[in-house]
């Protein structure tokens, strides 16, 4: 038997069978726990087990799980599983719907902040968490945004922080941005940004060097088709030809292996019923639709993760179906700090509600 595959002792970590690097961690905000708490599941996956179908999950990258140390090689052809290593740490963050998590590069730990404890409506959680060495560390800035659901969150390697655009707290739409680094959260007043909204989708472009920001829901509950990026403290609106249409909590992800950013699903309106399965790539500021032959069933509001450390291409890991830039300027593509050229083995790992 594999250690993979091996059930770990009261007394040892699971998580240092894992080959470093290359794991994705998986927080559930659905599953209320008896004692409170997440449900927390890492792996590359489902063979012993799966995590249960779930909306709005918060993922963090195959290389937050960087810091977990482990005392043996890769495997060559590591047993797909999930873990659940909820019960590894006592106490953490309370159940929660519609927190966001990214990892923080910087920090060398994964952060969660908001969501709310109550569906989706008030009470809404401002609270701020680290995940390392598989401990929940609930952290204590003096300054942070307010209680919100809803916002856009993802790692800058270029500025080197975590950002956090808008969001909403049950009855006001927030446009602010915010970073987060060494612990404290930073408010950012730039020059121009986004108007006001929530159900944006936020992520890194490696192959353009800048976050990418897309769709959402305007103050009048309206879906937005902007496209923005960010970068070096700054906001800039983009104006591609074409785009993927309105859209509300698509999964978007980039794809070191291929060199774009992989946009895949979400809502082209407030209800179930405008939920799409379409798939899209963006690179060198165009949008393309891409028609592969095997797509994920139509869903919003999944999490998705770059696993590098995988050799298959991608694929859903949990998932239910529906839930109850015209004109840039052109400039040579740069890699941001800390972006590592890609195997030609390595492929994305998605991971959907």
């Amino acid at each position: 038997m594999s250690r993979m595959a091996r059930p770990a002792s009261k007394s040892r970590n699971p998580l240092a069978d894992f080959p470093v690097a290359s794991l994705v961690l998986l927080v559930g905000i659905l599953a209320v726990l008896p004692v409170g708490g997440l449900l927390v599941w890492a792996g590359h996956s489902p063979s012993i087990g799966s995590a249960a179908p779930r909306v709005s999950l918060g993922a963090a990258p195959a290389s937050a799980s960087a810091h977990l140390a482990s005392p043996h090689a890769p495997l060559l052809s590591p047993a797909p599983s999930w873990w659940n290593i909820t019960g590894l740490s006592l106490g953490g963050p309370a159940a929660r719907i519609l927190g966001t998590m990214a990892w923080d590069a910087t920090d060398g730990y994964s952060v969660l902040f908001g969501g709310s404890s109550g569906g989706g409506v008030p009470p809404i959680l401002g609270d701020t968490w680290s995940f390392r060495n598989g401990t929940w560390t609930q952290l204590s800035p003096s300054l942070h945004p307010l209680p919100r659901v809803f916002q856009a969150m993802a790692y800058d390697p270029l500025d080197g922080y975590v950002l956090l655009f808008g969001g909403y707290n049950g009855s006001a739409v927030y446009g602010d941005t915010w970073a987060f680094s060494h612990g404290q959260w930073t408010n950012i007043s730039p020059l121009s940004s986004p108007s006001v909204r929530y159900g944006s989708s936020l992520t890194y472009d490696a192959a353009d060097g800048e976050m990418l920001l897309y769709g959402g829901l305007n103050v009048s509950g309206a879906p937005l088709s902007e496209t923005w990026a960010f970068a070096h403290g700054s906001w800039n609106q983009l104006s591609p030809a074409t785009n993927p249409g309105p859209l509300i909590i698509p999964t978007m992800v980039y794809d070191a292996a291929d060199g774009y950013v992989l946009m895949e699903g979400g809502s082209h309106n407030n209800s179930d019923l405008g939920v799409t399965g379409a798939c899209w790539r963006f690179s060198g500021g165009v949008w393309t639709q891409l028609t592969p032959a095997l797509l994920p069933a139509p869903r919003l509001a999944a999490d998705a993760a770059y696993d590098p450390a995988t050799s298959t291409p991608p694929s859903p890991i949990s998932g239910s179906s529906t839930p109850g830039r015209g004109t840039r300027s052109r400039r040579r593509p740069r890699r941001g700090r800390g972006s590592a050229r890609p195997s030609p083995t390595s492929r994305s790992l998605a991971i959907c509600s």
